[in-house]
């Protein structure tokens, strides 16, 4: 009898421990989801508000962007903590936020995620992923 009880209590307790951790599987993946997002939505909103201050067509048809339009971008991009890349036409880097003189990004972004989005026709791309570039 006494080993019949043990039986059921540990097929409970393992039960329980399933249930649990089910559940805490189910609401890490709930909520990442929603971060992701909540954070896609800010961009799009931030991205809204650049847009009514400077005019990024405008921006994307220069060869080069002023000195003044450049100090406009580092500065929104560091206002909102967001790094901020201009690409041409071709997916080729006219502007990066993260570019500095000692690191000076460049080269063409057509094989990411994001940037195949837009070129197929969404008005935002997005994409979840380690950058080679930044390492991070």
């Amino acid at each position: 009898m006494m080993k019949n009880l043990s039986k059921k209590f540990i097929a409970a307790a393992v039960l329980i421990v399933l249930v649990f951790m089910g559940s805490a599987f189910f609401m890490y993946s709930f909520f990442k989801q929603e971060i992701i997002d909540q954070q896609q939505q800010q961009i799009k909103k931030e991205i809204r508000l650049f847009s009514s201050e400077s005019d990024p067509l405008e921006l994307l048809t220069q060869k080069n962007l002023s000195d003044s339009d450049q100090t406009k971008l580092k500065k929104f991009s560091s206002s909102f903590e967001v790094r901020i890349t201009l690409l041409d036409k071709n997916t080729t880097i006219l502007y990066d936020s993260k570019s500095t003189q000692k690191n000076t990004i460049t080269g063409s972004r057509e094989n990411r995620p994001e940037v195949r989005q837009v070129l197929s026709g969404k008005k935002y791309g997005s994409s979840l992923r380690y950058s080679s570039t930044l390492k991070e």
